[in-house]
């Protein structure tokens, strides 16, 4: 069983992007973990699910979740790849509408590599036109300097981007080339033809369309202000890699960060086209 407050960013991690994306036909994603995402993707009329994994006993335990994730890695559309998502994307010949990476935390050994401006401009790289990335990112145990710089530097490859929270302690980074603009409708649609979102959706609270808006945080502008010009996370100056375990037992950090980030929040809605 997944408590509550771990199924908000998983699913919204999934569905957040595929309702943005106007029609999105291939997907990748970059860490399975319990198949939730993968499995909110899998709801959408896709043609390709490419999800990649390091850790092949992760694959093994996320049938445990089958209930939760709805037996995606059963659906015919899913590629199951075992890989390191940044040499997969470095080979990928497939240009993808929505790139999805959640790996885990970057205080883990390696994965500071998955949150450097080499890395996010190598995933714009693979994107198809009008494509959206989604990077997933903590806002527990690490310093506020940390979660800005991860934020400046994906603001490298996608300056447009903008920030959107599920809980206090887990953030998504969305970025695209033009920012978004939510079509209120086509989520009112997704509530009334589709059960399996509005079960997805109730899980974590939401019973209609307008309840989706309440997770952005920081529109584009806002989140520049907060990034500020601090120094970035790349492949030659790794400082995540450093700085991220030494945040490990800092008290109260998600709540000091989402205080943080709510003093630069000055747009409370999203995009919206002009019908809505």
């Amino acid at each position: 069983m997944l408590f509550r407050s771990d199924m908000h960013p998983q699913l919204f991690t999934g569905h957040l992007p595929m309702l943005l994306h106007p029609a999105p036909r291939r997907v990748l994603v970059i860490g399975l973990g319990s198949g939730v995402t993968a499995g909110a993707v899998a709801q959408y009329p896709v043609e390709q699910i490419d999800i990649i994994e390091i850790e092949p006993a992760v694959i093994e335990a996320s049938r445990y979740f089958e209930a939760e994730n709805r037996r995606v890695l059963s659906d015919p559309r899913v590629r199951m790849i075992v890989a390191d998502g940044r040499n997969f994307l470095q080979n990928a010949r497939t240009r993808y509408d929505v790139i999805i990476s959640e790996p885990s935390n970057p205080w883990i050994r390696g994965l500071a590599t998955l949150f450097t401006r080499e890395f996010f401009a190598l995933a714009k790289s693979r994107l198809a036109p009008g494509g959206l990335m989604l990077q997933w990112v903590q806002s527990y145990s690490l310093a506020p300097e940390d979660l800005r710089m991860v934020a400046a530097t994906f603001r490298t490859a996608f300056p447009g981007a903008s920030l959107w929270h599920t809980t206090v302690s887990d953030n998504c980074l969305l970025g695209s080339e033009t920012p978004p603009a939510i079509l209120l409708e086509t989520v009112r649609r997704r509530f009334e033809t589709s059960a399996p979102f509005r079960e997805d959706m109730a899980r974590i609270g939401f019973h209609g369309p307008v309840a989706l808006l309440a997770n952005l945080l920081l529109g584009p502008d806002d989140l520049a202000r907060f990034a500020g010009q601090g120094p970035l996370n790349t492949d030659d100056t790794l400082w995540l890699e450093y700085s991220a375990p030494q945040s490990l037992y800092l008290p109260e950090s998600a709540d000091v960060n989402y205080a943080l980030m709510r003093g630069y929040r000055s747009l409370d809605l999203p995009p919206l086209v002009a019908a809505d």
